[in-house]
């Protein structure tokens, strides 16, 4: 049997001993489908199927609100315009959106009808892109960036770790990257990230929220957990949805022929817990972050994995 990924190890039996244990180990792997087929072919089955279902329900659970359409949006005319995670204020569009910025101020104000106030934080991204190439970053991901014990940005946030970390998390803790939740009485979305694109099938949702760190890799990659997450929807062009910093999520490789100019909205309305100076764009008009400003290099880890991966290889 192959080696379970590290989030599994303490839910497989190291020495399976009777075949319960084993089937147990097979579940770890099936997706949504593969464990309603179990669950049928007989009661011993069922019954592994059933604790697996309970398991996902408490880590990674299926939640109707873990995205929600937003509006329909016409985006302006191109200008190339490049920037990321720019803060700008609520109340204050005329005066700290960037001129270049402007055409997308309608769009910006729709997503800013329940928040009138505070520091959110602007994406846009346009340009050209190969087809059958993801224009943002590719594979299922979450915002919300997990840090780990050891790592450079555990300091940030030593205190909330120390008071929150489980056996499960395994000492790992989610930042804040716009968080997002649905209120109970209103039904309407508070907090969160507003998002999307001119061209169809380019994004694609789950509604499920990860709640298990442990399930988290690097900078929210969930690639190797891809088989919990089911019902997936691609957004239409002009399709602005809303959705939490732990709703998993995916660029996909652009449709079509030759180059696609592509355009990207984001905006971030909730709380961020860190800001990254060398990945993030400086406002023009002087509004900074309203949190900790760090000038660490969220990638340099993943770099140095790759270096050694490719130097082992060869």
């Amino acid at each position: 049997m192959m080696d379970p990924p590290e989030h599994m190890e303490s839910r497989v039996v190291s020495t399976p001993k009777i075949a319960l244990d084993v089937f147990e180990g097979v579940v770890l792997y099936l997706d949504r489908r593969g464990l309603r087929a179990l669950a049928c072919v007989c009661r011993f089955l069922k019954h592994v199927a059933t604790k697996e279902r309970a398991w996902r329900k408490e880590n990674v659970p299926y939640v109707g609100q873990a995205y929600l359409p937003a509006f329909s949006a016409t985006f302006p005319a191109p200008k190339g315009i490049q920037i990321n995670m720019m803060p700008i204020l609520a109340n204050n569009l005329t005066g700290t959106l960037p001129e270049d910025c402007r055409g997308y101020r309608d769009m910006i104000q729709q997503c800013l009808l329940l928040k009138n106030n505070g520091v959110v934080y602007l994406t846009i991204d346009e340009r050209r892109v190969p087809a059958g190439e993801a224009h943002r970053r590719s594979g299922l991901h979450v915002e919300s960036p997990v840090v780990r014990s050891g790592d450079p940005l555990a300091g940030i946030k030593r205190k909330q770790a120390e008071k929150t970390a489980t056996k499960k998390s395994r000492g790992r803790i989610m930042f804040n990257w716009g968080f997002g939740s649905v209120d109970s009485v209103t039904s309407l979305p508070v907090d969160g990230i507003y998002f999307g694109s001119n061209i169809a099938h380019s994004s694609r949702l789950y509604r499920h929220v990860v709640l298990n760190t442990a399930l988290v890799g690097r900078d929210g990659d969930l690639g190797s957990v891809r088989h919990l997450f089911s019902g997936p929807m691609d957004l239409k062009a002009g399709a602005i949805f809303w959705m939490t910093d732990k709703t998993p999520h995916e660029s996909l490789p652009l449709p079509g022929r030759g180059m696609v100019y592509r355009q990207f909205f984001r905006l971030v309305v909730g709380p961020i817990d860190v800001w990254f100076s060398k990945h993030n764009t400086l406002n023009p008009h002087g509004v900074l972050p309203d949190c900790q400003i760090t000038d660490i290099d969220k990638f340099a880890d993943i770099r140095t994995e790759s270096k050694a991966t490719s130097s082992t290889a060869t």
